[in-house]
């Protein structure tokens, strides 16, 4: 049951468990983070959230990592000379379209995000 379930259904199931139709800010863009969605797209950039509706903004898909020790290597200590980034418009996607987000030193992205 639960593996033939779309997102739009688990979303028509949350608002039969919490009607509330009260959004909120989770997250305000104060963090740079790594996101890992659905099909394989890795992006990077300034993490909003607004109930389940999330968006990253001044954005980048990491084509290349360029790293030695994974994207955790990128998210401690920023790009590296082979890392590979195509930027990208502001890029909206679902809460439950997020396989992972890694926080990043945003001191280390601050020329890019």
């Amino acid at each position: 049951m639960i593996e033939e379930m779309k997102i739009k259904d688990v979303i028509s199931l949350l608002n039969i468990i919490n009607p509330s139709k009260e959004r909120k800010i989770i997250h305000n863009g104060e963090e740079v983070r790594i996101v890992i969605l659905q099909r394989g797209w890795v992006v990077i950039g300034n993490f909003y959230q607004n109930g389940s509706d999330c968006w990253i903004t001044n954005g980048y898909v990491i084509r290349q990592w360029g790293t030695e020790r994974g994207l955790g290597e990128l998210a401690i200590e920023g790009k590296k000379v082979n890392t590979k980034l195509d930027p990208i418009p502001l890029t909206k996607f679902h809460e439950l379209t997020i396989v992972a987000s890694i926080l990043c030193d945003k001191s280390k992205w601050k020329d890019l995000c």
